[in-house]
């Protein structure tokens, strides 16, 4: 897969799915998955999954110059190249050796993409899914604040606490 993308329009689809990353270096759960969105060979699309969280976002206006099979970047290393890049088009680019290289301005660097055929999807899900209702995203985030303080961590840090009657 090849593909050029401004570095704004890829830290937004970062940041976007950022949050389903996980932690630790040696899993696919903590890598970025990259891939020419299905049904189509011009969108490429990122992903993530912590095993708990799914997060996928179209990066916006990439152009694919060449189609290829999905790969991964090692999420905290991405995060950290890309916050030392300028504002510039950043040229996305697999090679023969289960490598990926990414350049920008004067910067090129290469990483190493682990077997995307590991990365859970959940296509198969989405595709399935009925819409059931929309709520305006101010709305769920006013809902979320106020049922904050009811949420706990205790049951995972003290199981004794949580009790079934």
């Amino acid at each position: 897969m090849k593909f050029q993308v401004a570095k704004s329009d890829l830290e937004f689809a970062l940041n976007t799915v950022a949050g389903a990353v996980g932690a630790g270096d040696s899993d696919i759960g903590s890598h970025f998955v990259f891939r020419i969105l299905p049904g189509t060979t011009d969108q490429v699309q990122v992903l993530a999954s912590s095993n708990r969280i799914y997060a996928h976002c179209t990066i916006p206006k990439a152009k694919v110059t060449e189609e290829g099979p999905a790969f991964t970047v090692e999420g905290w290393r991405l995060k950290g190249w890309i916050g030392m890049v300028g504002d510039v088009a950043l040229d996305v680019e697999t090679l023969d050796n289960a490598e990926i290289q990414i350049k920008g301005g004067k910067y090129a660097l290469r990483f190493r993409s682990l077997d995307s055929a590991h990365f859970q999807t959940m296509d198969k899900t989405l595709a399935n899914a009925n819409l059931t209702g929309k709520i305006a995203a101010k709305r769920l985030s006013a809902a979320l604040k106020a049922a904050k303080s009811f949420a706990s961590t205790d049951e995972t840090n003290k199981p004794d606490v949580v009790t079934m009657d």
